[in-house]
C-alpha cells in the first residue's frame, strides 16, 4: 500500500453540486504491479466525518485497477466536507484486502437509500461469525490494515 506523500488545502468555488469552501487533498504514489485497495477516513477537529452513500463511495473507496503504479494527485478523501481556518484535519489512508474492499463497497451501495423502498438487495456478510447462533449473521468485518496518516491545520 502507498503512503500519503503530501496533504494540502485548496479553495473551490461553488458549483451545481458542491458549495464553495476549503477542501483537503492528498497525493500518493501507488506501488506498481500489485493489486491495492484503499479506504480513506477524514477527521475534522478530532471528529470522524462520514456519510456513507452511493455518492461518497468513490471518495472513500478505491481500487488501483485503472491506475496501478501511477501517481495520484489531488485525491479528495471526502467531497462533502468543507473546512474553515483553524480546523485540524487528519486523513487516514487504509490498505484493504480485496474481500474487505468488496464488503465495504457493498455496504456503502446498500446503505445509500437510493430507492423508494430501501430494502437491501442481498444480505451483506462479512467475516465475523456468531458462534452461539450461527444462523444469525452479524454485520461487520474484522481486519488488520496498513495505515498512512497525514495531518494539516487549515490556514
Amino acid at each position: 500500500m502507498a503512503a500519503i506523500d503530501s496533504i494540502y488545502q485548496i479553495y473551490e468555488e461553488e458549483t451545481v453540486f458542491d458549495e464553495a469552501g476549503i477542501r483537503v487533498r492528498i497525493d500518493y504514489s501507488d506501488p506498481p504491479d500489485e493489486e491495492n485497495y484503499y479506504y480513506w477516513l477524514l477527521y475534522k477537529n478530532g471528529n470522524y466525518l462520514l456519510n456513507p452513500n452511493p455518492g461518497t463511495r468513490d471518495d472513500l473507496l478505491s481500487s488501483d485497477e485503472f491506475y496501478d503504479g501511477g501517481r495520484i494527485t489531488g485525491k479528495e478523501p471526502n467531497t462533502e466536507v468543507t473546512l474553515t481556518a483553524g480546523d485540524t484535519v487528519l486523513v487516514r489512508q487504509i490498505g484493504l484486502t480485496e474481500a474487505a474492499f468488496t464488503y465495504h463497497d457493498l455496504l456503502y451501495e446498500q446503505t445509500g437509500g437510493t430507492g423508494f423502498v430501501e430494502t437491501p438487495s442481498t444480505p451483506i456478510r462479512g467475516n465475523v461469525r456468531n458462534m452461539t447462533r450461527p444462523n444469525l449473521y452479524p454485520l461487520g468485518y474484522f481486519r488488520a490494515s496498513e495505515v498512512s496518516e497525514a495531518k494539516l491545520v487549515i490556514q
